[in-house]
């Protein structure tokens, strides 16, 4: 396995581009510059969010809606130390050119069946129930997809596209999945609910997105499938996202929270997730990508 992963330097146009990038620095210094930046990345996340939402009701819409969409801030600010300082272009993040459409619509429907499958299995097993749905949040639609598709491809763009090829490239490529899902893992650790099973499914998600990234070689399957996981699971179908609730259209109720329907946190933090993040793991290590699976 271990050796697998060091022949994605070998087959990964991503990573490639990222050791041909001008290298002005020590791996060490490139280190430090990256933690330093990633600091302030977030110092100044927490701070735009901060300013948008003065005053606006916690846990409304309109306070979700602008907490997501304040990560227009991180792409921003990953993307100008990725470009300007480390000297990279965009194929050396996964921005590749020749199937981005296709990579989108592979992402949107693993992510989609991936939490579908999740819901499926919970119902069979008496933790979810159908509760009804209700159209009148149908105008928040929108918004809903504009900053669903922008939270999740941020966090993909500084811990898979940022991490993972300057940590390969400096290191080995099993330290940069490590490095990407330490950090992956840590930018939730505020959210409501969160406990050693969201830990857990963190780190799966991650290496499910990590093994993709490297796979797939572009970073728009990832985003896409981050994308369709979060939007399937709030806005569509009703649950909470990594503890964070929204209006939806469809309505799910669960049991008495526990760590098989994850609780307050969402499934994300129960064992039915688990069980299927795994089951993804194994079917993006044995899929080729190259080939058209739909």
């Amino acid at each position: 396995m271990f050796n697998q992963l060091e022949n994605f330097k070998k087959t990964s146009e991503t990573l490639k581009e990222a050791v041909l990038a001008e290298n002005r620095y020590s791996p060490l210094i490139e280190t430090y510059i990256f933690i330093f930046s990633y600091i302030a990345l977030m110092l100044i996340l927490a701070l735009i969010t901060l300013v948008l939402t003065e005053g606006v009701p916690a846990g409304s819409d309109l306070y979700v809606l602008l907490t997501l969409g304040a990560f227009i801030v991180p792409i921003m600010v990953a993307l100008f130390v990725i470009i300007k300082v480390e000297k990279r272009n965009l194929r050396g993040i996964g921005f590749s050119r020749g199937n981005i459409v296709s990579s989108l619509l592979k992402g949107f429907i693993i992510g989609f069946v991936m939490f579908v499958l999740v819901v499926i299995i919970g119902m069979a097993l008496g933790q979810y129930s159908f509760a009804g749905y209700d159209f009148s949040s149908l105008n928040l639609a929108v918004p809903y997809i504009i900053v669903f598709i922008i939270q999740p491809f941020a966090e993909e763009i500084y811990t898979r596209g940022w991490i993972i090829p300057l940590f390969s490239k400096n290191y080995s490529v099993f330290v940069a999945i490590l490095v990407s899902t330490l950090f992956f893992v840590v930018g939730h650790m505020g959210n409501n609910g969160f406990n050693l099973v969201s830990i857990i499914s963190l780190i799966l998600f991650s290496i499910l997105l990590s093994i993709l990234f490297l796979k797939a070689d572009n970073i728009w399957i990832c985003g896409a499938l981050h994308s369709a996981w979060n939007f399937t699971q709030s806005y569509l179908l009703g649950f909470n996202v990594s503890g964070i609730e929204t209006s939806s259209i469809l309505h799910f109720s669960q049991t008495t929270p526990n760590i098989i329907n994850g609780g307050v946190y969402g499934p994300e933090a129960g064992l039915i997730s688990l069980l299927v993040t795994f089951l993804a793991i194994i079917f993006v290590w044995k899929v080729d990508f190259n080939k058209k699976l739909f």
